[in-house]
C-alpha cells in the first residue's frame, strides 16, 4: 500500500503542481500554512522547515482565533491549505477568507474535487488509502519535502546565509 500510495503520487502532472507551488511560495510576501485536528501537527512541521529557508512564514492551527490571524490576508500573499477527507471546516473557511482577499491558494489535499481545492492556484493530490481505519500520511509528507527543497532550490544563497545565521543562535542557545 505505501509504495503503491507514492507511486500513483509521482507522476509528470503532479510535477507541473511542485513547481507551480514553489514559485508561488517563493514570491510571496508572506505564507500562511493552515491545519486543523491532525493536520496541525503537519502544518507546525512544515511551518518551521519552510521558515527556515524564508521568512513570514504563519502557521494557523488548533490553536489560533481564525478570523483573527487571517483577517489581514491580501493578493500578495500565499495561503497552504491542509486538509484530507473528512475535511475540516475550519480550513474550508480559511481558504474562502484567502479567495475573498484575492490571497493564492495551494491545496495540499486528497482530491481535486476536496473542497479547499476550489478556486485555489494548484492542487496537490495526495494517495491516503491505508489497510487500517486511519488514513497512511506518508506520501503527503514526502510531497511536503518536495516542496520544501523545490523552494529552497530557487533561493539558495538566502537560504544558506539564513540557515548559517540560525545555525549559530541554536548554538548559542544550546538547542542542539
Amino acid at each position: 500500500t505505501i509504495l503503491g500510495n507514492i507511486k500513483k503520487d509521482i507522476s509528470n502532472e503532479s510535477n507541473s503542481a511542485f513547481i507551480e507551488a514553489a514559485e508561488l511560495i517563493s514570491k510571496a510576501n508572506r505564507v500562511f500554512i493552515v491545519g486543523f485536528r491532525t493536520f496541525s501537527g503537519f502544518a507546525s512541521s512544515f511551518g518551521v522547515m519552510l521558515s527556515c529557508i524564508r521568512p513570514g512564514v504563519l502557521v494557523i492551527g488548533n490553536h489560533q482565533p481564525l478570523v483573527d490571524c487571517l483577517i489581514d490576508l491580501n493578493d500578495e500573499d500565499v495561503m497552504i491549505a491542509i486538509s484530507f477527507q473528512r475535511y475540516s471546516s475550519d480550513t474550508t473557511f480559511a481558504v474562502e477568507m484567502a479567495r475573498d482577499a484575492k490571497c493564492k491558494v495551494i491545496a495540499i489535499t486528497d482530491s481535486y474535487i476536496a473542497p479547499i481545492g476550489q478556486g485555489a492556484e494548484t492542487i496537490i493530490v495526495n494517495s491516503i488509502e491505508n489497510l487500517s481505519f486511519f488514513n497512511f500520511y506518508t506520501s503527503f509528507v514526502m510531497n511536503m519535502e518536495i516542496i520544501i527543497a523545490l523552494v529552497s532550490k530557487r533561493n539558495k544563497e538566502l537560504n544558506e546565509s539564513r540557515l548559517m545565521k540560525m545555525e549559530g543562535y541554536l548554538e548559542r542557545t544550546g538547542q542542539y
